[in-house]
């Protein structure tokens, strides 16, 4: 097979990123890959080293997404409204 083509950790750690980071990646459609086999994914290395090099790679974000802060408590100082 020669040094052309990378398996996902190989891919990931070049990346540096997580194996399910990488998978993420090609089934967007963002990194190119090739079945050898049935179960075996390869990722050319010049697209690895492509999106890598990229401006517009920040980085994959860690960890989990954080909910959306709730809304602030309404105040009741303003007083009752019985009169």
């Amino acid at each position: 097979m020669g040094d052309d083509y990378l398996t996902v950790q190989e891919a990931a750690e070049m990346i540096g990123c997580s194996v399910a980071n990488v998978r993420t990646l090609y089934r967007r459609g963002v990194l190119p890959t090739v079945r050898y086999g049935k179960r075996t994914v390869l990722v050319q290395r010049r697209d690895v080293e492509q999106y890598r090099d990229s401006a517009r790679h920040p980085g994959w974000p860690r960890g989990k997404p954080r909910k959306p802060a709730a809304p602030p408590a309404l105040d009741n100082a303003g007083g009752s409204r019985d009169g």
